[in-house]
């Protein structure tokens, strides 16, 4: 840091104890500086990425958030706090408030799958004795004797009993 910069940074943090007062407008212009404030420990600091390619503004809200909430950004720069799943594309995986899925409800069990719109879709769970297996691309259930009609034995034994 050269001679003006540190004398600059000297200013700046003695104003306040100079003024015995509260500063208007401050403005920093050191390239790759970053602004921190220490309190004991614990530090809030902000710096711009070193791959930005223009200037941004932010206007920050004027309070805390409640909890559960997030920060989030009108494209103009102006930031608010909302409720998180009031923010567009968070939703219940199977809900009707948005076109991604089917409107249903699962339960304990189910599987959820992309089917053939494509949207999210969900095999419920199956009975017993029944396996889970795959037809022209989607899942389903099938009795497990339907395991017969796969195939045979080419080599070996079967040494088994039948699956109930």
């Amino acid at each position: 840091m050269d001679g003006s910069k540190k004398i600059s940074w000297l200013i700046i943090l003695l104003m306040p104890i100079i003024a015995w007062g509260t500063l208007g407008d401050q403005e920093l212009s050191v390239d790759g500086a970053k602004l921190i404030w220490n309190n004991n420990s614990q530090t809030f600091s902000i710096a711009a990425s070193g791959s930005m390619s223009e200037s941004v503004n932010y206007i920050w809200p004027a309070a805390d958030g409640s909890a559960g909430q997030a920060i989030i950004t009108d494209g103009l720069g102006v930031l608010s706090f909302v409720d998180v799943n009031a923010v567009a594309g968070t939703h219940e995986l199977l809900s009707v408030t948005h076109d991604d899925a089917i409107g249903a409800s699962v339960t304990a069990g189910d599987i959820v799958f992309a089917n053939a719109t494509p949207k999210l879709d969900y095999l419920g769970i199956g009975a017993s004795n029944e396996i889970l297996r795959v037809t022209g691309g989607l899942p389903d259930w099938q009795a497990t004797t339907f395991i017969t009609t796969l195939g045979t034995i080419v080599t070996g034994t079967w040494n088994a009993d039948t699956i109930t």
